[in-house]
């Protein structure tokens, strides 16, 4: 089924006190994490993460925390990622769907809302990342299918062509 994450990346700022509850206690009931960056791809390390991140990933605590947003996406995505971090404003950012890897290699689809906050002192995005894997294959199953009908159109038209010339 569909599970929220909740990413906190260091990036710009606002008020992190007012999530600071849900996400020390993980009362969102969602997977959440905090990463942080200084402008390269090194630094944009999770900061905090939540027990239903860890539960939806599967990667410990200390896994995560020893990690950057880098290390759960598939590195054919990470050009796409720089320009998207380069594109962020001190607004909402509505990145829309991306890959993420979980701890046991498998590949998901979230949709991702970033709003800035202030983690700690230190400028940060609080990101809701939407696992959407189950539309994806379900929009990818249409387009085949869609493909497919298609198909199945222009040979029936030829066939009926066909049998008009007799």
């Amino acid at each position: 089924g569909d599970v929220r994450s909740l990413l906190l990346w260091r990036r710009l700022g606002n008020d992190f006190a007012r999530f600071e509850p849900e996400l020390t206690t993980g009362g969102f009931g969602r997977p959440a994490a905090v990463a942080g960056e200084h402008g390269d791809l090194q630094s944009l390390r999770f900061l905090a993460v939540n027990d239903s991140a860890i539960t939806h990933y599967g990667y410990t605590r200390a896994e995560f925390l020893s990690m950057s947003i880098a290390d759960i996406r598939p590195g054919e995505d990470m050009v796409a990622l720089l320009a998207n971090i380069a594109r962020v404003e001190d607004d909402v950012d509505r990145a829309g769907v991306w890959r993420h890897l979980k701890q046991d290699g498998a590949l998901i689809h979230v949709e991702i809302t970033s709003h800035p906050l202030d983690f700690m002192g230190r400028k940060a995005e609080l990101v809701i990342a939407y696992d959407v894997s189950a539309r994806v294959a379900a929009e990818s199953e249409l387009h085949r299918l869609a493909q497919l009908e298609a198909l199945i159109a222009d040979v029936s038209r030829d066939l009926l062509r066909c049998e008009a010339l007799g």
